[in-house]
């Protein structure tokens, strides 16, 4: 078979070709070296591409549902420090208000009914608790307070029992405002929804913040606030104004029982959250591994095959710089 010469402008064309065919091996050898995984999936893979995408596609929800977990966990958090704090506010005033006498003074009398307003005032501020733009006790409707202020709460309800001419007047009026107006009218009460905020954490599990502003243990500590923050506004007697103080205290007190639950429920979220990040913390590095497993190539034959291709490319650099240094002087000499 004749041998038939390349033209200069072939061999330079040639040359150019081989050596991009080269140093794109080069690239993905050094790639593969460098991950560990094939350049070519498909031709790694083979039968078993459709286990590799199933792979690919639960941690894709894994990190999905990693990612709503940790975000409930700060709002799950941020929720039972608020319900810390208003037990603690419950604790400090009841002992305050039960312990008014009949025959305190206006003075003392006062002293106790500005404390239950800061207590409602910081009771209302802790439903209103925000994180991340996202209000914590209004259900679902979690862009805006959960209640209107303490303020415009205490003012409306002075003017719903407006004609209490006694003790149990004042209670009765106030239990029917929380019942009736507090939960219905945004304009003075509750401004979230019924729907409690959840988020799914894994394919069949969600978890929710089963505590809204509108929970009746919360209503029922408002109330208590409440009857206690405007008992010296009503132009009643010492002794009626003392009444509705230790009554008040002592709504906090068995209200104790009731808050406790409501963490215990806040808790058992959290736990339940902890429980399942665990595992698809557990799920992630064991699906990872078999993925890994199936993508990944010998490190050594690529390793070597790096060399080589290396060790060709250096050679072709020398070759064609020493071509290119021929002169039809140097030939005839």
């Amino acid at each position: 078979m004749a041998f038939t010469p390349l033209s200069d402008l072939g061999r330079h064309f040639a040359n150019q070709q081989a050596n991009v065919q080269m140093r794109e091996r080069l690239a993905i050898l050094t790639a593969e070296v460098a991950s560990g995984e094939a350049h070519d999936l498909p031709a790694q893979l083979g039968t078993r591409a459709n286990q590799f995408a199933a792979h690919d596609y639960r941690l894709g929800m894994i990190a999905s549902y990693s990612k709503a977990g940790s975000l409930m966990a700060t709002q799950l958090a941020a929720a039972q420090s608020a319900l810390e704090n208003i037990d603690l506010q419950r604790s400090t005033i009841s002992t305050q208000l039960i312990a008014i006498s009949p025959q305190a003074t206006q003075v003392e009398l006062s002293a106790g009914a500005e404390a239950a307003r800061n207590g409602f005032a910081q009771l209302i501020s802790a439903l209103n608790t925000q994180i991340g733009g996202v209000t914590l006790f209004a259900g679902t409707a979690s862009g805006a307070p959960a209640t209107a202020s303490a303020d415009v709460m205490l003012s409306a309800i002075e003017t719903y029992i407006g004609g209490a001419v006694t003790v149990s007047d004042v209670q009765n009026g106030i239990a029917e405002w929380f019942a009736d107006i507090f939960p219905t009218d945004p304009a003075e009460g509750y401004q979230g929804n019924t729907q409690n905020m959840g988020r799914q954490i894994d394919k069949d599990l969600s978890v929710a913040l089963d505590v809204r502003a509108d929970d009746p243990v919360v209503m029922q500590l408002l109330q208590d606030l409440a009857t206690a923050a405007i008992a010296d506004r009503l132009g009643f007697s010492g002794v009626a104004q003392a009444q509705l103080l230790n009554k008040a205290g002592e709504g906090l007190i068995t209200q104790a029982s009731g808050l406790t639950e409501v963490r215990a429920r806040v808790g058992l979220a959290e736990q339940t959250l902890a429980q399942s990040q665990t595992r698809l913390a557990a799920e992630k590095t064991s699906l990872g591994t078999a993925r890994n497993d199936l993508a990944q190539v010998d490190t050594f034959e690529a390793a070597t095959a790096l060399q080589a291709v290396s060790d060709q490319l250096e050679l072709h650099y020398t070759l064609t710089a020493r071509l290119a240094a021929l002169t039809l002087t140097n030939y005839l000499r």
